[in-house]
């Protein structure tokens, strides 16, 4: 019997890949590429769990992978994009990448999606996306403590100050200088009263509106939502309900999720970090906070930004008048 040497056999060709000997795509395709879980959202995790059947790549970025898995998107990250609402941090990318469709089953290792395996003991870090809004929000007394007042005006200083650099990136820039935008007035005016019906008409004006892959004026609106979970804690729901009925049919899938997680008051890593600034008296923390929000994206940081801080400023003025 010919015997046949082991770098030619499976686990061979595996370990020779993991030392740079080989390409991944060499590997049978019988023979799946293990992947660590370093962390994932508990409501991407869980959606990853029960998953079965078949799964859609969504689109293909140099540092995350957007899925459709259970009708839900669901996004495969590397570390440098951090925690989010629907993300699971993989340590790295392999070089075989996934088919744009594919079938996803649990097995005995881990949780098997075209070529990869994903590893499931030791489980990853589950993460929470829903930020503290019971402790950083103003009800029920209707009063912020003042280190959170401070918080919001710093903030608003470095908002203004990254308008002014980079008006060009964002169509929001210049609301945060004081110009107007008839569709953010009739928003903000609808939150007031509140309105429900005038909330929809502004926000859907609003709606895929703008640059970029999330664009602008949906990012804008995602700012707005938390700016009201900050404002109302839980309260804050029906308002951003409406909000998002309004947005999710006229925007793109990838950008419906993001809307979807800001009306029930989920945030990203780089949010739950700026929103617990806000409550300490540390100008410099701020400040590295503010900038990693406003470094996402080619302009959605600086738009959720303005759309949060435009939120605050007028529903709650003693934020900007003090």
């Amino acid at each position: 019997m010919r015997e046949i040497p082991y770098g030619m056999t499976g686990l061979g060709k595996v370990q020779r890949a993991r030392q740079g000997m080989v390409s991944w795509p060499e590997l049978s395709s019988d023979l799946p590429v293990p992947l660590r879980v370093r962390s994932a959202s508990q409501p991407a995790w869980e959606n990853l769990c029960r998953a079965r059947g078949t799964v859609r790549v969504l689109g293909r970025f140099h540092r995350s992978l957007d899925l459709l898995v259970n009708d839900t998107v669901l996004a495969f990250v590397l570390p440098e994009i951090r925690n989010g609402p629907f993300h699971v941090v993989l340590t790295c990318f392999p070089s075989q990448p996934l088919p744009d469709s594919m079938e996803v089953r649990r097995t005995h290792g881990g949780i098997r999606l075209g070529p990869w395996l994903l590893r499931i003991t030791p489980p990853p870090f589950l993460w929470n996306p829903a930020p503290p809004w019971e402790t950083l929000s103003a009800r029920p007394e209707g009063l912020r403590p003042l280190r959170t007042l401070r918080g919001l005006r710093r903030l608003r200083t470095l908002a203004e100050q990254a308008a002014r650099q980079d008006a060009a990136r964002s169509p929001f820039a210049a609301l945060l200088l004081g110009e107007g935008l008839p569709a953010v007035t009739s928003l903000l005016q609808a939150l007031s009263h509140p309105d429900p019906s005038a909330v929809r008409r502004a926000a859907a004006q609003l709606a895929g509106w703008g640059p970029g892959l999330t664009p602008s004026g949906d990012d804008f609106l995602a700012g707005v939502m938390l700016g009201l979970w900050l404002d109302r804690g839980a309260d804050a729901a029906a308002a951003c309900a409406q909000i998002y009925a309004a947005a999710a049919p006229r925007t793109t899938r990838l950008s419906c999720a993001f809307l979807r997680a800001a009306s029930e008051g989920l945030a990203d890593e780089r949010w739950h970090v700026l929103l617990r600034a806000l409550t300490l008296d540390d100008a410099e923390g701020l400040e590295h906070a503010a900038r990693d929000v406003l470094a996402f994206g080619a302009s959605s940081g600086l738009d959720m930004l303005a759309g949060f801080q435009l939120a605050t400023c007028n529903l709650q003025p003693s934020t900007c008048n003090l």
